[in-house]
């Protein structure tokens, strides 16, 4: 009974091994076409990147040149901050 179970198995692999070589040619065929096609999607995806990427970077820049400038409002707070003399508690605060 064993033997005549792998004997099945045997002709079922000789028989199922030309639709697996078709199934798996198939499959390269499709992998080829999807690489094909996602290259150039993936050079304009690149160049969208770049682009937002440099707007990022622009914004960043002004953010920290903004951050760095003093603000008028501190102007206005060291000129409160001589008035109010040494008894007010944050009188030697940095601004």
């Amino acid at each position: 009974m064993l033997v005549q179970l792998q004997q099945m198995i045997d002709t079922l692999a000789t028989q199922a091994a030309p639709v697996m070589r078709e199934v798996a040619a198939k499959a390269a065929e499709l992998a080829a076409v999807a690489g094909e096609k996602a290259g150039p999607l993936a050079h304009k995806a690149a160049g969208v990147t770049e682009s937002v990427g440099q707007r990022v970077a622009a914004r960043s820049k002004e953010m920290a040149a903004d951050l760095r400038r003093p603000r008028e409002d501190s102007a206005e707070d060291e000129q409160g901050s001589s008035e109010m003399g040494a008894n007010d508690p944050t009188s030697d605060w940095k601004g």
